[in-house]
């Protein structure tokens, strides 16, 4: 319910594949969610609201690294004003493991009219998801260093390429006794 105990009904359909190979992992999603429910446009009423996304992963693991490419594509439908959004997002991550040093970096490229929700690795406690829309590039460097058996430097910077102010700095340090 929504508001004025306006009434919501949906459906949600989830396919996913996934296959491994020796050093490799392909996997392909596919999810689908009907709904009518309540979206202000001109005026206030039930909508039918129709979300579908495609996603394609492929991880490549070559001794400490990984290589992680995603690509995705959203589609959201409004039937009763035949409105059609879409849009598409990219990204390559790298991961990086030795022992005392994990390191992650990754770029993402996004063309979109609709929201797309991008988890993103982070310092420990922080769980981030970014909301990318419109066109641009977003990037992050994550950095974890063991320097003694029970400290822990974690070091991240994150910026949206094309929006000022955006830039984003963590440090943290860690101790366990």
């Amino acid at each position: 319910r929504y508001f004025e105990k306006m009434p919501t009904s949906a459906s949600d359909e989830f396919i996913q594949i996934q296959h491994k190979f020796d050093r490799n992992t392909i996997r392909l999603t596919l999810k689908n969610k009907h709904k009518e429910k309540y979206i202000s446009l001109d005026e206030s009423m039930i909508r039918n609201f129709q979300r579908t996304t495609y996603r394609a992963d492929f991880w490549q693991n070559i001794s400490n690294v990984r290589l992680k490419t995603r690509f995705e594509i959203n589609t959201e439908y409004l039937k009763d004003e035949a409105v059609w959004k879409k849009g598409f997002l990219t990204y390559q991550q790298l991961k990086i493991k030795f022992k005392n040093l994990e390191c992650i970096t990754q770029i993402t490229l996004y063309h979109s009219d609709v929201l797309h929700y991008m988890y993103e690795n982070n310092v420990d406690g922080i769980m981030q998801n970014s909301v990318l829309r419109g066109d641009g590039i977003y990037s992050f460097l994550l950095m974890k260093y063991n320097f003694f058996k029970h400290y822990e430097v974690q070091f991240k910077i994150s910026d949206h390429w094309q929006k000022k102010n955006k830039m984003k700095l963590y440090l943290q340090i860690i101790t366990q006794f």
